[in-house]
C-alpha cells in the first residue's frame, strides 16, 4: 500500500514538473516573440529616415531638373551633349535610388528571417558604397567637361556659373553627410543583428 502512494507521489510530482516546464516553454516562447518584435521595429526606425531622405532628394531633384537644364543651356551656353548626359546620369541615380529603398522594405523585416534581412542590408551597404565610388568622380569630371564646353558671357552670367559651382560643392557636402549618416545607421542595423542572432 505504501508502495502505491510513493509510486502515485511520484506521479504526481512528475506531472507537475512537466506542466511547469511546459509553462516555461510558453512563456520563453512568448518572450522570444516579443524580442523579435521589437528588434524588427528597431531596424525599421533604424533605417526609415534615410529611406525618407532618399526619396524625397529623387522629387525635388526631378522638379527642378527642368530649371537646371535651363539654366546650363540658357543663362551658361553649355552645350546639349554634356547636358544629356547629365540628364541620362540624374535619371539612372534616381531609378537605382528607388530600386535601393524597395529592396529593404517594411515586408523584408516583417517577413524575413533575421540572416536574410542581414545578408539584405549588407548588400545594401556595399551598393551605397559602390554608388557613392562611381557618381562622385563621374560627377566631377562632368563638371570639367561642362565648364569647358560653356560660353558664359555677361556678369550675370558669371555669378549664375559661380553660384552654381557653390551650390554643387554644398550638394555634395551635403550628399557625403546624409551618406555618413545612412552608413551609420546601416551598421548599427547589422550590429543589432549580430547581437540577436549570437544570443538565440
Amino acid at each position: 500500500m505504501e508502495t502505491t502512494n510513493n509510486s502515485q507521489n511520484n506521479m504526481q510530482e512528475l506531472e507537475s514538473l512537466r506542466q511547469q516546464v511546459s509553462e516555461f516553454k510558453e512563456r520563453l516562447n512568448e518572450q522570444q516573440i516579443v524580442n523579435d518584435r521589437l528588434m524588427r521595429n528597431s531596424m525599421k526606425s533604424n533605417v526609415s529616415w534615410f529611406k525618407q531622405t532618399n526619396v524625397w532628394i529623387c522629387i525635388i531633384g526631378t522638379l527642378f531638373l527642368p530649371f537646371i537644364i535651363f539654366t546650363l543651356r540658357v543663362t551658361l551656353g553649355v552645350q546639349w551633349l554634356p547636358i544629356i548626359v547629365f540628364c541620362v546620369i540624374f535619371l539612372l541615380d534616381v531609378i537605382f535610388n528607388f530600386w535601393q529603398i524597395r529592396s529593404i522594405s517594411a515586408s523584408m523585416f516583417a517577413k524575413c528571417d533575421m540572416l536574410t534581412v542581414r545578408r539584405k542590408m549588407i548588400d545594401f551597404k556595399r551598393r551605397e558604397k559602390l554608388q557613392m565610388l562611381i557618381e562622385v568622380p563621374l560627377l566631377i569630371l562632368w563638371g570639367v567637361w561642362a565648364f569647358m564646353t560653356s560660353n558664359v558671357e555677361g556678369d550675370f552670367a558669371q555669378i549664375i556659373g559661380y553660384s552654381l559651382i557653390f551650390g554643387a560643392l554644398l550638394g555634395l557636402a551635403l550628399a557625403f553627410g546624409i551618406f555618413f549618416f545612412e552608413m551609420r545607421s546601416v551598421n548599427k542595423t547589422i550590429r543589432e543583428l549580430d547581437d540577436y542572432t549570437n544570443n538565440q
